[in-house]
């Protein structure tokens, strides 16, 4: 899951082209070229976002501001196939107390920042997140293949079906591991036990070979 209701690239060939394109123009300039092009960037975009136009340049590596990460909804972007429907999934924070972190700035100058946002956050309080889905109902509108173009909610709102707690955990041994990552392997579960899943966008496929390494790293 990404804190974007769409892939920006919209297919892993598109992506593959913009990763290149970064290591080979935008990775190899200076540090301040890179933040003066961002900020420049940044600027357009919320100009062009007030008459409909989303710039999103991450073909230059450009970025939205960080934000702290228990406010960040989740999605899968791609669709997903669940026996004879298609979905698209999302994560959200559900309680009262993580309201105030919903698009919060943060600094990132620590680079184990928002380990220790989630860290503190938690040895104080309990959260709930709430695991939404979002139907396809019209393949026109909402195409399957490009997880580029965002489903209209007016037309088939995102619904829930499932939420996840945490408990306050005083004393964290060892790092810790994010609240989304549990939730998701819990619909996983849920999932496998009901109906067939299977990826229907080119990306989410891509990722299963990917996502063991990953995490033998953590």
């Amino acid at each position: 899951m990404i804190n974007s209701p769409v892939f920006p690239s919209g297919n892993v060939a598109r992506y593959l082209n913009e990763q290149l394109l970064q290591e080979n123009v935008v990775v190899t300039a200076p540090e301040e070229a890179q933040q003066l092009l961002t900020t420049a960037l940044r600027t357009i975009n919320s100009v062009t976002q007030k008459v409909g136009i989303d710039l999103y340049p991450t073909a230059l590596g450009i970025t939205l501001p960080q934000t702290h990460i228990l406010g960040e909804t989740y999605y899968t972007s791609a669709a997903l196939r669940y026996g004879d429907y298609m979905a698209k999934l999302s994560v959200a924070p559900l309680s009262a107390n993580l309201q105030p972190f919903v698009g919060k700035p943060i600094e990132t100058d620590n680079p184990s920042v928002l380990r220790d946002l989630v860290v503190e956050f938690f040895r104080q309080q309990p959260a709930h997140y709430e695991l939404r889905a979002q139907l396809c109902t019209n393949l026109e509108t909402m195409p399957i293949e490009d997880a580029s173009i965002r489903w209209s909610e007016q037309e088939s709102p995102y619904r829930a079906i499932a939420n996840s707690p945490s408990r306050c955990r005083r004393h964290i041994a060892q790092p810790v591991r994010c609240m989304w990552m549990k939730c998701c392997r819990s619909m996983r579960g849920i999932v496998l036990l009901s109906i067939s899943h299977s990826a229907r966008f080119n990306e989410s496929g891509g990722k299963s070979t990917r996502h063991p390494a990953s995490t033998a790293i953590r």
